[in-house]
């Protein structure tokens, strides 16, 4: 087999290509989404896809599109409206989207409430699940 090598101007590197008419696929190439990775011809779809840094993906809880790197950061994550928490309700284990925090907090059954006669002197606080405490029984 033989190589012949063309200089390619969109990269600014020299082309390998055999005397089948293909390009050489064991040639280093710069990662077309520039994240300074050099790849094997043969190897770069496959990076581009599940391995680059640089590679568009959704966030797999609000859908929103960007890079990886930046999309699987903590800075992403730690603001993504739709990733789910734990409710911060002692003894409640319900994972909620993030921004439904505050209506959550409204009917958790375990959520500090005051007395529904708070207005008129009882300084008692519960969970929703005892709030009636004045009930007789």
């Amino acid at each position: 087999m033989q190589f012949s090598f063309f200089q390619n101007e969109k990269f600014g590197l020299a082309e390998i290509y055999t005397d089948r008419g293909g390009f050489c696929t064991y040639q280093l190439v710069p990662c077309t989404n520039e994240c300074g990775e050099k790849i094997r011809r043969s190897s770069l779809e496959t990076h581009m896809k599940d391995n680059c840094t640089q590679r568009i993906v959704n966030c797999q809880y609000c859908k929103r599109k960007g890079r990886y790197q930046l999309i699987t950061s903590s800075s992403h994550l730690d603001e993504c409206p739709d990733r789910p928490i734990q409710c911060s309700n002692e003894g409640c284990n319900e994972k909620i989207p993030r921004c439904s925090r505050a209506s959550h907090n409204e009917t958790c059954p375990k959520a500090i409430i005051p007395c529904e006669y708070f207005t008129v002197g009882c300084n008692k606080r519960m969970k929703r699940e005892q709030e009636n405490h004045n009930k007789k029984r």
